[in-house]
């Protein structure tokens, strides 16, 4: 579900009804995961990679409503590694390969695809002070790239980023129950150049039945 433009908002008014006009929901997308341990000597290595097929009509949105998914389909593939690092420490790894709103353009028919291109990088540094603690700080970046700069000239470009920072902790308190903290700050090329930024602060409940 998204929200646009619902001032004064609050964390938990993304669970509304939706009925301020500026909300939309519904199912987007499905299609086939997979993932894989590619290469059998390298224990924490694997490569997961989906293709997800739109459903719905204008999921981008037009004057009336707001971008809820991509027109397109999406193909994603992630690459992860786990790198121990003495007794205490751990270095996760993720490097991903998005392809979104893949499409071919229809001019008469009015129908336009962006077939985006995303890098993103992820990087965790974890520390374990007890067996049931974890404490970690993560950085993340992700460009957009396009064939074609802003002044119309043809070469490989990036066009758009995102990058983020933050730390977190969790705590397994039972075998069943774990609860997660975690504050991110972060921000895209449109934020910086309006000199604005945001911030995540996150809560999580794990139950194991």
């Amino acid at each position: 579900k998204v929200r646009n433009h619902a001032l004064p908002s609050l964390a938990f008014a993304v669970f509304g009804s939706g009925d301020d006009g500026g909300s939309r929901s519904g199912l987007t997308a499905f299609g086939p995961m997979v993932r894989w341990a590619a290469i059998p000597q390298w224990e924490n290595f694997s490569i997961q990679s989906s293709y997800t097929f739109s459903i719905g009509d204008d999921l981008k949105g037009n004057s009336t409503d707001p971008f809820i998914d991509w027109n397109g389909a999406i193909w994603n593939t992630q690459f992860f590694n786990d790198f121990p690092i003495g007794d205490n420490f751990s270095l996760f790894t993720e490097v991903d390969f998005i392809w979104e709103d893949i499409g071919r353009d229809k001019q008469n028919e009015g129908v336009y695809f962006d077939n985006k291109t995303s890098t993103p990088l992820t990087v965790i540094l974890s520390y374990f002070p007890t067996l049931k603690s974890t404490i970690y700080a993560l950085t993340g970046y992700a460009p957009s790239w396009s064939l074609e700069n802003n002044n119309g000239e043809s070469g490989l470009t990036i066009n758009d980023y995102f990058y983020q920072g933050g730390i977190g902790g969790k705590h397994q308190f039972t075998p069943n129950f774990e609860i997660e903290l975690l504050y991110s700050n972060f921000t895209t090329k449109f934020l910086k150049d309006s000199e604005g930024q945001a911030a995540t602060y996150n809560l999580g409940l794990r139950f194991n039945l």
